[in-house]
């Protein structure tokens, strides 16, 4: 094996070490909230509803403010909707594993939330989809699925380096490769 194989190799063994330690914990939380998405959470995901009714101050509904009536709820959730129409104020809001609708009446000021949490069940599904997560989390996706990917060059290239291994090694990834091919051709269609 040349210089220039041995220090690639040394080189690839450190990287991959150390990349897939760095990730362990990110690697751990999507495998196991895969698992749960595809099997449905194993029955756990139940949603608990509750309905409230609530009051403003007329005056703040009837300028619809925005961020005035934001902070007058005080939900602590996300804001993924918020339509102000003739008569009402109807407002989303989501954060993983809970969801919030609000409807405000803007002549009375009165209006009702529907608020639906999943727990922490709900809660691992979302993350997992980035779904009601932001900017930071679906960035964190993103820099996992990297460290995923160099995870899998360097392990494959520390395998190529082991002349006992290779063989076995070559033999495994071709299997693997075959058979997420044979399991996406048997997906029905229609």
């Amino acid at each position: 094996m040349s210089v220039l194989a041995k220090s690639l190799m040394k080189w690839s063994r450190n990287l991959h070490i150390y990349v897939s330690l760095l990730g362990f914990t990110l690697f751990l939380f999507f495998a196991l909230s895969g698992i749960q998405l595809t099997h449905e959470s194993f029955g756990l995901d139940h949603a608990k509803a509750t309905d409230e009714t609530i009051s403003l101050p007329r005056e703040l509904v009837q300028q619809a403010q925005r961020e005035q009536v934001l902070e007058r709820l005080q939900t602590g959730l996300g804001v993924d909707r918020f339509e102000v129409r003739e008569n009402e104020i109807e407002i989303s809001l989501m954060s993983p594993g809970q969801r919030a609708q609000i409807r405000i009446d803007r002549a009375t000021g009165k209006g009702e939330i529907h608020r639906e949490g999943r727990g922490w069940v709900g809660a691992m599904a979302d993350l997992h989809k980035g779904a009601a997560t932001g900017w930071v989390w679906r960035m964190l996706m993103d820099i996992t699925c990297v460290w995923i990917v160099v995870s899998s060059i360097t392990g494959f290239l520390m395998v190529l380096s082991l002349p006992k291994r290779k063989a076995w090694g070559l033999i495994s990834t071709a299997a693997g490769t075959l058979l997420a091919i044979a399991a996406y051709a048997l997906i029905p269609v229609g």
